[in-house]
């Protein structure tokens, strides 16, 4: 894969095949199918535009039981350089509260800087489970699904902490920077 693809004004070289894509697709697919196989539950795709839409159609036509489809789109970008402020251009199609929602989503992109970034730091990324990105927001990553989403209600819970914190002391003092390091 020495190719190169243009966009705007940058290159960017392939990580991943289409035959490992499509694999990699078919697998997850696999696993979303299992866990709805029993369930009267019809749950939500969330397709956030414009960069999922491949996506949640590739893994709709994988899919074996019902499910109803909503977008949003989010924008962060203005050309190839992120903003560092979220708009929201087109809203939810449809409510989801109350409801099952899974989310299909484009950060591939923000995840290889990610790891390339703990890489030039000798930071092993398997060893650190969550990032929280300036002017950007919260990652988390695992080495399944249910692990990501393990670390990312951790993370939740720790934010949570942080806001009570200020909300009954305002004037409290950050952690030591050490601590803030780890």
């Amino acid at each position: 894969m020495d190719r190169k693809i243009k966009l705007h004004d940058k290159y960017f070289k392939p990580f991943i095949s289409n035959a490992e894509m499509e694999e990699a697709i078919d697998r997850l697919a696999e696993r979303v199918n299992a866990d709805f196989r029993d369930s009267d539950d019809v749950p939500i795709f969330l397709c956030v535009l414009n960069g999922a839409i491949m996506f949640t159609a590739a893994m709709m036509k994988r899919l074996n039981f019902k499910a109803e489809l909503v977008s949003i789109k989010l924008s962060s970008y203005q050309g190839t350089a992120s903003t560092g402020t979220v708009l929201i251009p087109i809203g939810l199609t449809a409510p989801v509260d109350g409801r099952r929602v899974i989310i299909f989503e484009d950060i591939v992109d923000t995840g290889n800087t990610i790891v390339e970034c703990f890489r030039a730091r000798g930071i092993d990324p398997v060893a650190v489970p969550a990032v929280i990105c300036h002017s950007h927001g919260p990652f988390t990553w695992g080495k399944d699904a249910a692990d990501a989403v393990y670390h990312a209600v951790v993370l939740e819970e720790v934010a949570k902490m942080a806001i009570f914190t200020r909300q009954v002391r305002a004037d409290a003092a950050p952690a030591p920077q050490r601590i803030q390091d780890k």
